[in-house]
């Protein structure tokens, strides 16, 4: 019977993605706000150090509502592309390789974040709307649920034969995404 450590290979990657997305999400969230509050000093009469106080810019409707309009534009830009993205990592894990599947959004997302280091750089010069280029970046390499998707694809082909290995394994992944603390 194989042994637990048969099927970390998969899971350590799906739990270190699942922890570093959940800490993600709110880093991503900020950088909007404070891109946002920079970038619109002229019309909230804010200036650098008030954009810091998250008790004065929590309640400023002017901001919160274009931060909230960017937000939701990158969230759609991800889904969309990643929804035309996903048939293409699905033929090449297919015909190619699932490791390279499953790399492939790993790449993605490194390159959304260097896109995302370097606004954070800029935070006033670079206006807030790259944060959506970032987002299509990902999307192109198939975002979130490519990751997901993949790793569950490459653990059930390394379990074709032995359904209830292929069980355990997969009780396992949904367990790691639990772990990792993922709120997709």
């Amino acid at each position: 019977m194989p042994s637990l450590t048969d099927r970390c290979h998969v899971t350590v990657p799906l739990v270190i993605y699942s922890a570093t997305g959940f800490m993600f999400f709110p880093v991503f969230q900020s950088l909007i706000y404070n891109k946002v509050c920079l970038q619109s000093q002229n019309e909230t009469g804010m200036n650098e150090s008030t954009c810091l106080d998250r008790s004065i810019t929590s309640k400023h409707h002017l901001l919160q509502t274009k931060a909230n309009h960017v937000l939701l534009i990158s969230t759609v830009a991800i889904s969309l592309m990643a929804m035309l993205a996903a048939p293409i990592l699905g033929s090449v894990s297919d015909r190619k390789s699932r490791k390279l599947a499953m790399l492939l959004p790993f790449i993605g997302l490194i390159l959304e974040d260097l896109t995302l280091i370097l606004q954070a750089h800029f935070m006033a010069e670079a206006s807030v709307y790259y944060v959506v280029l970032s987002e299509l970046i990902f999307g192109v390499f198939g975002g979130y649920m490519s990751v997901f998707s993949t790793t569950f694809a490459f653990a059930a082909h390394l379990c074709k034969d032995d359904k209830e290995r292929k069980s355990k394994t997969m009780a396992l992944l949904e367990g790691c995404l639990g772990l990792g603390g993922e709120q997709q």
